[in-house]
């Protein structure tokens, strides 16, 4: 296509989401896979939007005046339903908008909306389990290029019904050695320590009796909570429970109070949780005991799900700026409708909250191609020449005027910032 050519406002629309997508990086490197979970988006807000939520509403903005987050949806959306000729016309408007893409638009400082930074997006799973999956998974993608060795991380999840963190391993591991006996080598699994409603040790009592005692081995439990006898009854069938589920997936089980593993509270602070220390001890078959020895947080929530990594083991921090594969767990996990879609759309309203898209080049770019495209709504036989995708969309002198996409009357759930329009000049 020759770029002296004019475009209509929907064409233009296809070479914007090519050039909003090269902004992704690795995330958007795959134009088709990242249009469907933009596309399903839009699904999933007007989905929300006609059950009444003012969130969602905010997000797509109205039929007279829709947000430049809509547009983007939009094009999506045409892209992905559009055959033969037109999509090759999109195609090929797409992958100019990349040609261009930063020159034209900006970067953004938090591509993919910021959900796959240090595994934000954990908290939007639905199931525990998928937490883990997914925690399991990043860790496996740690081993490529590095040692990571399984006894030196670990993960920690927060698990609902019984108000306790329990713990599993990121990394299959060979527990035991091998017998004179056995024909096999012994293979490589997960373990899990899962609560069954015994007494367990929290952190603050563990700061104030262990100094009593001098083989901590020794030192006598302390109730975590006062349980019933009901609540301890349920607690323990349900133990029973998914300990036959993750046997049957060829997961080891051990009772997470029985290992003595330093607990924490739900409410400490994160600054907290970052010094958060856990016990080894040598003579623990599953390698969890009473040594006292530190680990960090890596990945995840800590409130939620999070990977834990032994102190002093090479820092993997700088390995989780790569968008490729988070992004690609956190496509499919929209696919296949394991993300609670309301914290998403919660989550997007914070990120655009926090987000300065008054002074950011490529949010202010998005403001005024929605107005570009308002205008250009009201005459229907208007072109554009597509050389205006050489030209740096955020320094145009009438973008500062652009409307903020969440100026708007509208009442939320949670308290929104008001973002203030710009004083015209």
């Amino acid at each position: 296509m020759s770029e002296r050519s004019r475009i209509s406002l929907h064409e233009l629309m296809h070479a914007v989401l090519g050039s909003f997508l090269s902004g992704w990086g690795d995330a958007g490197r795959d134009t088709i896979v990242a249009i469907q979970w933009l596309s399903s988006l839009l699904d999933m807000l007007r989905s929300q939007s006609d059950d009444d939520s003012s969130e969602a509403r905010l997000l797509l903005g109205s039929k007279t005046q829709p947000s430049w987050f809509y547009l983007i949806l939009a094009a999506a959306k045409a892209y992905e339903t559009s055959t033969g000729t037109e999509r090759v016309i999109a195609s090929k408007l797409a992958l100019l908008g990349r040609k261009h893409g930063g020159a034209f638009m900006g970067i953004p400082s938090k591509p993919l909306f910021d959900l796959t930074y240090r595994g934000r997006f954990l908290t939007l799973l639905k199931m525990e389990d998928d937490q883990i999956s997914s925690l399991r998974k990043v860790a496996g993608f740690l081993t490529t290029g590095l040692r990571l060795k399984p006894h030196t991380t670990f993960i920690r999840y927060y698990h609902e019904s019984s108000g306790t963190y329990e713990y599993a391993t990121a990394l299959p591991y060979v527990n035991g050695l091998k017998r004179e006996f056995d024909q096999q080598e012994p293979r490589a699994r997960h373990h899990r320590w899962l609560y069954a409603s015994g007494p367990i040790l929290t952190n603050v009592e563990l700061q104030r009796h262990t100094s009593q005692f001098q083989n901590t081995l020794n030192a006598p439990l302390y109730q975590r909570r006062q349980l019933t006898h009901e609540q301890s009854a349920v607690l323990l069938n349900e133990y029973e429970a998914r300990k036959l589920v993750y046997l049957s997936q060829d997961e080891t089980i051990s009772k997470r109070e029985d290992e003595r593993i330093e607990d924490l509270v739900p409410q400490v602070s994160i600054s907290w949780l970052l010094n958060y220390r856990i016990s080894y001890n040598q003579r623990s078959t599953h390698g969890i005991g009473y040594n006292s020895t530190k680990f960090r947080f890596i990945y995840g929530n800590t409130g939620s799900a999070a990977l834990f990594q032994i102190d002093g083991a090479e820092n993997m921090t700088d390995l989780f700026h790569g968008l490729g594969p988070k992004s690609t767990l956190l496509y499919s996990y929209t696919h296949d409708k394991k993300i609670d879609s309301t914290r998403l759309i919660s989550s997007l309203l914070r990120h655009f909250q926090v987000t300065t898209t008054e002074s950011d080049p490529f949010y202010k770019s998005l403001r005024a191609i929605s107005s570009a495209a308002q205008l250009y709504t009201g005459l229907p036989n208007a072109s554009v020449n597509v050389r205006v995708l050489q030209q740096r969309m955020y320094l145009a002198l009438w973008a500062a005027d652009s409307k903020p996409m969440m100026e708007s009357g509208l009442q939320v759930a949670h308290p929104l910032k008001r973002l203030k329009r710009p004083h015209p000049r």
